[in-house]
């Protein structure tokens, strides 16, 4: 009995694993089109709003031995990381770089109110999902990849249902910056009384005006000395009576020149006649003409224009004063 009980569990562990090898080994069909539905939600509730991208980054094929395998886009052939390995957020984010810059083509859709959105017609392949436009109140969704047909445990399925993980996070809320403790208002000063206005001073007696003092008066002048007597001149000497000219002598006949020779100057043959003297006249002798009391009367006559002008000026002064 208990060895029946042993090959009954043997058997049903055998055909269990025939069933998984037969499913697993199956290959899909890669003419078929499937469908990705998204469901957004946040703690069980939909969230509508927002965009979802699609980009298809890898195709499905079998290898020699029938296996399931996956090949970049022509756009992606450059990259050394493996399809299978590209399925972390991290490795998804990396291809999304490569897949922008190199072009590869993108299909957009936006999530409606029940927090839905569904591609449907799809090839087998690999899809690249992202958000540029968030909910409101939620940040964009990280990027992420997801396999068409989906292979469920025993079968592949092509209507795949994602939601994806994790959940969109709400943006967290600004911290409120705390308000500035209000100014206390400064106490009113006091104003201030205004002070008494100074009594004027009394102006200051004005000084009498010192008396002018007296001009001095001017000293007579000093009476000029008489001229002194002139001396009287001394009779002149008796002039001595010039003595007669003596009579020029008649001058010897010039004789005759010599004849020159032709390189020599003629000279002159006029007779020079000879100088005659003229008799001075004997010259009177003058008496009484002394010119030194001239000089003495003018002076004598400037200094006492000068004693009145001075005078004058004196008494104009007096005049003047008070």
């Amino acid at each position: 009995m208990q060895t029946k009980r042993v090959l009954f569990a043997a058997l049903a562990l055998l055909l269990c694993v025939i069933s998984a090898f037969s499913s697993a080994a199956a290959v899909p069909d890669h003419d078929r089109l499937g469908s990705i539905h998204f469901r957004i939600l946040s703690d069980y509730d939909p969230v509508p709003g927002g965009d979802i991208w699609l980009m298809r980054v890898a195709d499905v094929g079998t290898d020699a031995d029938g296996n399931l395998r996956y090949v970049w886009v022509p756009e992606l052939q450059h990259l050394t990381m493996k399809p299978e390995d590209a399925f972390s957020f991290e490795a998804a984010a990396i291809v999304l770089e490569e897949a922008q810059k190199n072009g590869v083509p993108a299909t957009r859709l936006w999530i409606n109110d029940d927090g839905r959105v569904s591609f449907t017609n799809l090839k087998p392949g690999l899809y690249l999902f992202y958000q540029t436009v968030p909910a409101d109140g939620f940040q964009t969704l990280r990027p992420f990849i997801v396999s068409l047909p989906m292979f469920d445990g025993t079968r592949w399925t092509f209507d795949v249902d994602v939601s994806p993980k994790p959940p969109i996070i709400p943006t967290p809320p600004t911290e409120p910056t705390l308000p500035t403790n209000p100014t206390v208002p400064t106490n009113p000063t006091t104003p201030t009384v205004p002070t008494n206005p100074t009594t004027p001073t009394n102006p200051t007696t004005p000084t009498n005006p010192t008396t002018p003092t007296t001009p001095t008066v001017p000293t007579n002048p000093t009476t000029p000395t008489n001229p002194t007597t002139p001396t009287e001149p001394t009779t002149p000497t008796e002039p001595t009576v010039p003595t007669q000219p003596t009579q020029p002598t008649k001058p010897t006949k010039p004789t005759k020149p010599t004849e020159p020779d032709e390189t020599t100057t003629k000279p002159d043959h006029s007779q020079t006649e000879p100088q005659t003297t003229t008799k001075r006249e004997p010259e009177l002798p003058k008496t009484g003409q002394l010119k030194w009391p001239v000089a003495v009367l003018a002076g004598a006559g400037v200094l006492l224009l000068l004693f009145g002008l001075i005078l004058r000026a004196v008494g104009k002064r007096e005049e003047e004063l008070p």
